[in-house]
């Protein structure tokens, strides 16, 4: 890595054939498998045709430390939060019983988006729905997503909803970090994610 950014990122399976041989080596090591563990896996080199992609079809994994430096830096954030009260600012606000304005925040074209509009397609009620795309993914995804959701907060709708699709937890480090819940714990409106 260069800095905190992954210069490259090698995607991994695990097909249904290892797992029980991997989580006997884990248990008999006295590990686990969890986000935020520092693992060495090995395997073999592969294409997935439908995407074209390479990755690494896991048959062993050993873990070198259950906690990373990233599970380490969110368990302090958190307690800050605690510790200040930050962490109950958002409990404090009142969600309107329907909401109707609804400002949703979302990477453009991506799962999260598109998952939220089948949600509120499928549902019988009117909504106003306010829009803003940001990355969701990335160095700058933080920042964008902070000022996010500043820009619907402006707009004063009754929720702000946070949409992202699921992703490995290096691309959803942007969640878990002091720019974005700075940015909810101030925010005057409700934040859902």
């Amino acid at each position: 890595p260069a800095g905190d950014t992954p210069a490259a990122t090698l995607r991994c399976v695990v097909f249904a054939r290892h797992i029980d041989s991997i989580e006997t080596e884990l248990s008999t090591a006295g590990t686990a498998l969890a986000d935020g563990a520092v693992a060495t896996v090995t395997g073999t080199l592969g294409v997935n045709p439908p995407w074209g992609e390479l990755r690494v079809v896991v048959a062993a994994i050993s873990i070198r430390d259950e906690r990373s430096e990233e599970t380490e830096a969110r368990g302090r954030l958190i307690a800050q939060l605690v510790s200040s009260g930050q962490a109950a600012a958002q409990r404090r606000l009142v969600v309107p019983s329907r909401p109707r304005r609804i400002g949703i925040l979302a990477g453009a074209g991506t799962a999260g988006a598109a998952d939220l509009n089948t949600l509120l397609d499928a549902s019988e009620h009117d909504w106003q729905l306010l829009r803003r795309a940001v990355p969701m993914a990335g160095a700058r995804a933080a920042e964008a997503v902070a000022g996010g959701i500043s820009t619907l907060a402006e707009r004063r709708p009754d929720v702000i909803v946070v949409a992202r699709g699921g992703g490995a937890p290096g691309e959803m480090a942007w969640a878990d970090s002091a720019t974005v819940t700075t940015a909810i714990t101030r925010c005057p409106v409700p934040v859902w994610t």
